[in-house]
């Protein structure tokens, strides 16, 4: 049987609704899932920068997909395995239409953040976020999910890099239960 590859985001837009299909996040780095390595060599590193020495096989089962709407950028890792998606002041996330009927969303700061703290609000429910993991579990009412902050800082301008997002949060994680 052969196995289509994209990348995370065409995948996530593909098959989110898709629950039969298996997806699997193959990563540049280690994380908690089933990670390969070759030894470390200083001939490996000259020849690939260092990229894909250990590699990550991460399922996305159902009850951890969701569709990206607006407001949510791309997956990132560290290679040590930590992901998350940044979110804009405003953002909006679609799950499957065979949804569970509870879903928990989990916020942080990222350590880079110019602010200690920030109040996200999720189906009129506020939690705040600080740079350690903040879960907000709702009832799921609508396959639509919106998340507001109330805060949110453009890193060009914050560590005078050429990042032209606007951001406010990261999404660590959408999981549903029933």
């Amino acid at each position: 049987m052969r196995f289509a590859s994209t990348s995370v985001e065409k995948a996530m837009i593909a098959y989110y609704n898709r629950l039969e299909t298996p997806l699997v996040v193959f990563g540049d780095g280690g994380s908690q899932a089933k990670v390969f390595a070759w030894p470390e060599s200083d001939a490996y590193g000259k020849l690939t920068r260092n990229h894909y020495r250990v590699v990550t096989l991460e399922p996305i089962p159902p009850t951890e997909r969701f569709l990206p709407v607006s407001g949510v950028y791309p997956l990132e890792r560290t290679v040590a395995g930590d992901a998350w998606r940044w979110l804009a002041r405003d953002a909006l996330i679609r799950l499957p239409a065979a949804h569970e009927r509870y879903v928990t969303l989990i916020f942080r700061l990222s350590p880079d953040t110019p602010y200690d703290a920030n109040v996200v609000t999720v189906a009129g429910i506020r939690t705040r976020v600080t740079k350690q993991p903040a879960p907000i579990t709702i009832r799921i009412s609508s396959a639509d999910i919106a998340i507001h902050s109330d805060q949110a800082f453009a890193p060009a301008t914050v560590l005078h890099n050429q990042d032209p997002r606007i951001l406010a949060v990261q999404l660590l994680r959408v999981v549903q239960s029933p």
